[in-house]
């Protein structure tokens, strides 16, 4: 992990080094102000950064140094290492103050950031960016004369939305064939913030009693025309407090295990047809969605009684509420057939193969 350290307190570079060459894993590049900072960050390889606040006679020269960062679209977590907290103006990943926290305590810090992959991803040269340039050279490319050329001609607003359309399908699909994934963490399941405020299917709203709904209306219904969607009505289902749906499918049970199964049941989402497990994040409680609490309003309702987004359930999940709710609504049933009598009558007999006749 390479770290630049933006300081220019002498001793201060010197106990970071120091503490740095303890751990083969760290590597150190320092800048002694804004400018060193800068012609850094635009020419090497910077994983994470730790920035001082106050560098020389400029009191707020780290806040630039930040900003500079963000103009780039550099994607490097970078925390606050100052004496003067009162001087930031910026947004870091966290703020360590000097004289209360250590250099140990920020690299353990960082090593614990860099290891969810963040850097490895998301870095100038990580996975994204490799990625990225196979799909460039492998699927575009060969495509790129033929096809998008001439669709860029009659319309490049449309073509550039369906190259990135294109792009992000290939890159989904290097990660369906990944083969180490067999279960997901919850903050999967979400976008959060939603990346705008369009209503969509599986978009999580709040009325004026902070109630939660999600929005079930087919994605082509909620398509915008001429600024209003295809569809008069929009559907919204109610989002339960989980807590009810376990003292219901709990109540009832004699021991511990049974207990667990219940819980089990109802996080697997098969306690019943008509309830579907949200699953509780940082930033959001969770919840059940309960298929037989159904609303239509109309945008304009819509828009007086309900929040924007707050969540976006993401595409892979929102295709299973979407089928579940639908298959519960398609369910037809049909009546019991009389079976006693084939087991009474003993017709099951075997080959010695095993097999039926």
């Amino acid at each position: 992990m390479t770290i630049l350290l933006v300081e220019d307190d002498k001793q201060s570079v010197d106990t970071c080094i120091e503490i740095a060459s303890f751990n083969k894993d760290i590597q150190i590049k320092v800048a002694n102000d804004f400018t060193e900072a800068k012609n850094k960050l635009s020419n090497e390889e910077i994983d994470t950064a730790i920035v001082d606040i106050k560098l020389g006679s400029v009191a707020d020269a780290g806040n630039s140094v930040i900003e500079e960062i963000e103009k780039l679209s550099l994607r490097i977590p970078t925390v606050i290492h100052t004496g003067t907290p009162d001087s930031i103006q910026v947004n870091a990943l966290k703020v360590f103050v000097r004289g209360e926290n250590t250099y140990d305590e920020i690299f353990d810090y960082l090593v614990n950031v860099y290891n969810t992959g963040l850097v490895n991803i998301l870095g100038r040269k990580g996975l994204l960016e490799k990625q990225l340039y196979n799909v460039y050279q492998k699927n575009i490319l060969p495509t790129l004369e033929t096809s998008w050329v001439n669709y860029g001609i009659e319309n490049p607003e449309k073509t550039e939305k369906a190259l990135l359309r294109y792009t992000l399908n290939h890159l989904l699909q290097l990660l369906e064939n990944t083969d180490d994934v067999d279960k997901c963490y919850p903050e999967e399941m979400y976008i959060f913030p939603p990346v705008d405020e369009n209503y969509r299917t599986g978009s999580i709203v709040r009325d004026n009693e902070n109630h939660y709904f999600i929005i079930l209306s087919p994605a082509c219904d909620l398509a915008l025309h001429n600024g209003s969607f295809k569809t008069e009505r929009v559907l919204l289902v109610e989002i339960k407090d989980i807590s009810n749906i376990i003292d219901l499918a709990t109540k009832h049970c004699l021991s511990p295990e049974e207990r667990k199964e219940k819980l089990e049941s109802i996080f697997k989402n098969t306690f019943s047809l008509y309830y579907h497990w949200l699953p509780k994040v940082v930033f959001y409680s969770g919840g059940i969605i309960n298929f037989r609490r159904i609303y239509s309003f109309s945008k304009k309702e819509l828009q007086k009684n309900y929040s924007k987004p707050v969540i976006q359930i993401a595409p892979f999940f929102c295709k299973d509420i979407v089928a579940r709710f639908s298959s519960y609504y398609a369910r037809q049933g049909q009546p019991d057939i009389d079976y006693g009598s084939f087991i009474n009558e003993g017709d099951f007999e075997t080959s010695e193969a095993g097999e039926r006749k």
